[in-house]
């Protein structure tokens, strides 16, 4: 796989995991956010995030909670925090925000721990010896305050055992039922992914779980880091992950001989 500059593309991935059943029936609902699709989008869902086309690590990503009075609290990564009174100062504010790029808005999904605390789980793809396989799953626990799960903005790395069973209270058959689910959906993901990205062999999937445990795709990391798995007490899945590494590279150097 060629690591030339590839940006990442939000709305290519939507499109591409729109053309199966089982993953857009995992998506959460995504246009490109302009005045009509931003004014659909908060009538329609009491959560959505904006998020930039290209951007990654959670950066400059936007999210408006409709509040019962009818008014929207917006929040900006990084702290900075609005109400609007009602849907067209909302939607002229926001316009604003976004003026000059172009943006993403999403279905905002409820995901949070039996503490309160907001998470994201990312599922590690790798394409190994013609399929592909998952090379670790991590959950990843922001603090209360936070509108993004990522590690770069303080998020903690845990265990999916702790994470389904501790914090969000999952039993032995929920937590292997929502297990088997993450791994078939990203198996799928991944598939669909290489059509528009030929010859790649990772992907970051990053999952949140609605308070029915239904999981729902957030969005690909084309360019997938491990630090996260790196951070785990449990080192089984780096392991895992450079294992498969050490397959691809010995498996290119002997075509490379050959």
């Amino acid at each position: 796989m060629s690591r030339q500059p590839y940006p990442q593309n939000k709305w290519k991935q939507a499109q591409l995991l729109r053309q199966h059943p089982l993953t857009a029936n995992h998506f959460p609902a995504t246009q490109i956010a302009r005045g009509p699709s931003l004014l659909a989008f908060l009538r329609r869902y009491p959560i959505v995030y904006i998020k930039p086309q290209g951007g990654g690590q959670g950066r400059n990503i936007i999210r408006v909670d409709r509040n019962k009075n009818g008014t929207f609290r917006v929040r900006k990564q990084g702290g900075t925090e609005v109400t609007l009174q009602n849907l067209t100062k909302a939607g002229n504010y926001l316009q604003r925000q976004i003026a000059g790029c172009t943006h993403v808005i999403q279905q905002g999904i409820h995901c949070i721990t039996r503490q309160g605390m907001p998470f994201d789980i990312r599922v590690h793809m790798q394409h190994v010896e013609g399929e592909w396989v998952v090379g670790g799953m991590v959950g990843k626990v922001a603090q209360a305050n936070q509108i993004v799960t990522n590690r770069h903005r303080g998020a903690t790395p845990t265990m999916m055992d702790e994470l389904l069973g501790r914090h969000l209270g999952f039993g032995p058959a929920q937590k292997q039922q929502v297990l088997a689910t993450l791994r078939a959906i990203s198996i799928r993901t991944a598939t669909l992914m290489r059509k528009g990205y030929p010859g790649w062999r990772s992907f970051g999937i990053d999952f949140g779980l609605d308070p029915s445990g239904k999981p729902w795709i957030y969005e690909i990391n084309i360019y997938p880091g491990v630090h996260v798995f790196r951070a785990l007490p449990d080192k089984g899945p780096i392991r895992q992950i450079e294992a498969n590494r050490r397959k691809n590279l010995m498996r290119r150097a002997k075509r490379s001989l050959a």
